[in-house]
């Protein structure tokens, strides 16, 4: 399942990302191959969760849609016309 199903928002996300992280001032270290072994690892579990994250959001959707529906006919039915 693509989770950018419009091509441009990844790109404009991607772009946004870069922006920022320009725009912080940080000093570059160099790192150890231990070190760059152990960011490597944690940059693949973010990833992952963040797939993760991703593929639970379309159920998310329906169930705040399912419990959003209600309350909009109910608010439509007490309108006085």
């Amino acid at each position: 399942m693509n989770p950018f199903p419009d091509p441009h928002a990844a790109t404009s996300l991607r772009q946004a990302a870069e922006a920022r992280l320009k725009a912080k001032p940080r000093p570059r270290q160099a790192l150890s191959e231990r070190e760059l072994h152990e960011l490597q690892d944690e940059l693949e579990l973010r990833q992952i969760e963040l797939e993760i994250q991703n593929e639970e959001l379309p159920d998310l959707a329906r169930k705040i849609k399912a419990v959003r529906e209600p309350n909009i006919k109910r608010g439509a039915e007490s309108t006085p016309e």
